[in-house]
């Protein structure tokens, strides 16, 4: 998959469930009080973390930075706070809520942290060892 078609999907999905007026219908499981910031620190959590794992598939083998990470989850985060924006003026049915502004920058913030150092660390592992191992001679590896 190239790179950054990720980020542009969750991006859309997000778009779309936020400022669609009935997106779907809510399953009963989620209609217990503060389902819906669950659901907004999952999305947002998803989307920093497509946004990040997209940046680290095209930085590789190259270590990212972490200004960058943080540009990326600031991303996600304004995203969340523009959104929020639009359901106030677009007049689609949909309100503005400042606790789901709050959950889309705490999903945001946990995404990053979870990425930075869960996943990073064993994506370029992976790689390094597995990049480390062609670059081994025959006879050494025999050994």
């Amino acid at each position: 998959m190239p790179v950054g078609i990720l980020s542009a999907v969750f991006t859309l999905v997000i778009l779309y469930l936020s400022l669609d007026p009935d997106p779907i219908k809510q399953p009963s499981f989620l209609s217990f009080y503060g389902a819906d910031k669950i659901v907004h620190f999952l999305m947002y959590f998803a989307l920093t973390s497509a946004y990040l794992f997209d940046y680290v598939i095209l930085k590789y083998p190259h270590r990212t930075r972490t200004n960058k990470e943080l540009a990326l989850t600031a991303v996600a985060i304004l995203l969340g706070g523009l959104i929020e924006v639009l359901q106030l003026y677009m007049g689609l049915g949909r309100s503005m809520s400042m606790g789901d502004f709050l959950a889309d920058a705490a999903g945001a913030i946990i995404g990053l942290l979870f990425l930075k150092y869960c996943i990073i660390k064993r994506i370029r592992n992976i790689r390094h060892s597995h990049h480390s191992k062609k670059n081994v001679p025959a006879t050494q590896e025999q050994e």
